[in-house]
């Protein structure tokens, strides 16, 4: 006579535990959907955020930047560019091929 394994749960936990049997499905057998596997839906709406804080940040500075300048103007105040040499010859160099073509 052989003697059965003895298991530390009671039959019925046991039982109950045991993980369901999935049906296998290939991972691209869905149709395309807005909140499917695809994560369409999530993707929109991240770019959709991403696009709207942006807009919103430079649309800020670009704000700030015309109402100082108004301001700045009005002072009589004048701005001046400073760059590295190298930068310098290379917009020279933009301007001369700009120019050429006029």
């Amino acid at each position: 006579m052989t003697q059965q394994p003895v298991s530390p749960l009671p039959k019925p936990i046991r039982e109950r535990h045991r993980p369901p049997i999935a049906k296998r499905v290939p991972a691209n057998d869905h149709a395309p959907s807005w909140a499917g596997r695809g994560h369409v839906g999530a993707f929109i709406v991240q770019l959709t955020a991403l696009v709207t804080i942006n807009l919103a940040v430079w649309g800020f500075f670009a704000w700030w930047a015309m109402r100082y300048a108004e301001r700045a103007t009005a002072a009589g105040a004048s701005f001046f560019e400073l760059d590295l040499p190298h930068v310098c010859s290379g917009k020279s160099g933009l301007w001369d091929r700009w120019a050429s073509k006029g």
